[in-house]
């Protein structure tokens, strides 16, 4: 659903089925591509084309722009929601709460933006050229400053506690959100096969080499950073130092709490205990479920166009 979204959750860990509570239906759009952001006292929700902000309970929703392009990368704090245009080379920005004109923030026109993401008043984004660069700006789009280049192939980077983390490679990254020389945390280990073709003719394969296996998903919380490679997923202290095993297969981390990090395998909502043991079965939806969010009494998420609560307690 989401430009950039990452691979699928693969879990090979045995699941145990929790209900506290039913799912409920809080509205339905005839877009089916409706995203969630659960920050500050509403929920904001985007279709395709428009950003609209609707009560945790549910309600008529209050739309606050339509636009006549389209949207990704939708975040928000309490003042204001940000997003990248269906272009791809321009941030704009809006009033949370009393809608109007758009401003853009960032315009790129010769590069690819991606993977928006907020955090102590800072927007960090990527930048896509022959390589991809990390780059944050002040929420007013001033500031600019780039944190990390050159980069192949990273993952969507994540930012806690003003410091961002990355996948590079075989390699998980970390830089401060003020910049700085970035700093390596860890190196997988595990290697994969890869297939040697012929430069000019691309299709034939002229032999195979071993190398490192690529980070493919990079999560982090308070205490420690979460990444993913064919071993399965691993944690690390956010200090650095020798990492413990997390989780069986690839999952993909998209919310959390202080306990858990919720994900989704198709139509299966999931949560996975931080503290170790076997991962819930939250819900099974009608349909695959979308994007997560979470506030502290229930986890938001769509299927088609309707988006869904359940209540955690």
């Amino acid at each position: 659903m989401v430009r950039g979204a990452l691979v699928c959750v693969l879990f090979a860990c045995s699941v145990a089925r929790a209900a506290p509570h039913q799912p409920v239906e809080l509205a339905r759009w005839d877009d089916p591509t409706g995203i969630v952001t659960a920050s500050g006292p509403e929920l904001v929700v985007h279709t395709t084309t428009t950003i609209a902000a609707l009560p945790r309970a549910g309600g008529p929703a209050r739309t606050l722009v339509t636009l006549d392009d389209e949207i990704y990368d939708l975040v928000a704090d309490d003042a204001r929601v940000y997003w990248i245009a269906h272009k791809g080379d321009a941030i704009w920005s809006m009033d949370r709460k009393k809608g109007g004109a758009p401003r853009r923030l960032v315009a790129a026109p010769r590069h690819m933006l991606s993977t928006l993401a907020i955090a102590a008043g800072t927007l960090v984004y990527q930048e896509h050229d022959d390589a991809v660069s990390i780059v944050a700006i002040d929420r007013d789009g001033s500031h600019r400053r780039v944190l990390a280049k050159a980069l192949l192939a990273p993952t969507p980077h994540v930012v806690v506690d003003r410091e961002v983390y990355y996948g590079a490679r075989s390699q998980v990254w970390m830089v401060a959100l003020a910049g700085g020389a970035p700093r390596v945390l860890a190196t997988e280990t595990a290697k994969v096969t890869v297939e040697l073709r012929d430069p000019v003719r691309r299709d034939r394969v002229i032999g195979t080499r071993e190398e490192l296996a690529p980070i493919t998903v990079v999560a982090a919380d308070n205490a420690a950073v979460y990444f993913a490679g064919p071993k399965g997923a691993r944690r690390l202290a956010r200090s650095g130092g020798a990492w413990t095993d997390f989780a069986p297969g690839i999952p993909q981390f998209y919310v959390q709490d202080a306990r858990a990090w919720f994900t989704r395998e198709g139509t299966r909502l999931l949560r996975i205990p931080k503290a170790g043991g076997t991962t819930e079965i939250l819900a099974v939806a009608a349909g695959p479920i979308g994007t997560l969010a979470l506030d502290d009494k229930a986890v938001y998420f769509n299927v088609g166009g309707a988006l869904l609560r359940l209540d955690l307690e």
